[in-house]
């Protein structure tokens, strides 16, 4: 008589464990589980890398700075200086004549207002875009890169 376990097939979401008990020795029974595992095509060639606690640590802290962002002055900036086109555009389609008050603030004073703001809007810009190319170049200074093990 053969004593080996064979489950019953009445799960519906997963398959069934391979189960069997070996019946050498009753006193001690094994018992093993056997699942396939499917894994991802880019899990298929991987390997791991080990990676120190201080590292990661270093690299969280940066994160964690990173996203302490302050007041977007870039985008007010940008605000402004798209309004004060939008000014001087609606002037020209007004049809306003330059030589009052209305025309003196609409095309000049618009047109002076709205390249100021948008120099500095390109230049706190680019700062904020170094930044995060230095934040790139911190986090790449700690993390193992694999094509070069």
């Amino acid at each position: 008589m053969d004593n080996t376990f064979e489950p019953i097939d009445t799960t519906t979401n997963c398959t069934v464990a391979d189960v069997s008990i070996n019946d050498t020795n009753i006193g001690s029974a094994t018992t093993t589980l056997t699942y396939p595992i499917r894994q991802p095509e880019e899990y298929v060639n991987d390997f791991m890398v080990s990676l120190r606690a201080s590292e990661i640590r270093k690299v969280r802290k940066y994160c964690e700075d990173a996203k302490k962002s302050e007041f977007p002055w870039s985008e007010i900036l940008l605000a402004i200086s798209t309004t004060c086109i939008g000014c001087f555009l609606g002037a020209l389609t007004s049809n306003v004549e330059l030589n009052s008050l209305k025309g003196i603030i609409m095309y000049v004073v618009s047109l002076v207002i709205a390249s100021g703001t948008f120099v500095a809007y390109l230049f706190i810009r680019r700062g904020s875009i170094s930044d995060v190319n230095d934040l790139a170049d911190k986090v790449k200074e700690y993390i193992v890169d694999p094509d070069n093990i």
